[in-house]
């Protein structure tokens, strides 16, 4: 379905031949949700960074009306945490949960 659906972009990063990453975003009137992952051989070698500037580009080029670029990170990613900082990104809010399923709803 995903695949499928207009408002969701993937894009595969390529080293050579090799993927090494994929960046998908998640488009929503004039804003737009990123998500990737780099394979884990190749973490640490700036293919993140590459992937965030590549798709900004490409957003900037060919979708003018998303004016935002938005990320969910777990606090404890501190290697995107500080990517998506160093790239520009503000942290706007903190975004708490609670499964109810599992309990832990108070008396």
């Amino acid at each position: 379905r995903m695949m499928e659906d207009e408002r969701v972009l993937q894009y595969i990063l390529m080293d050579d031949d090799t993927p090494v990453g994929q960046i998908r975003l998640n488009m929503d009137a004039d804003e737009a949700e990123v998500g990737y992952s780099v394979a884990s051989q190749y973490r640490g070698q700036g293919f993140g960074r590459i992937m965030l500037r590549l798709v900004a580009k490409e957003v900037a080029s060919r979708y003018p009306h998303i004016k935002r670029l938005v990320a969910k990170v777990k606090p404890d990613n501190i290697a995107s945490n500080r990517l998506f900082e160093s790239e520009g990104y503000d942290m706007e809010y903190l975004c708490y949960s609670l499964d109810t399923a599992r309990g832990g709803i108070a008396d």
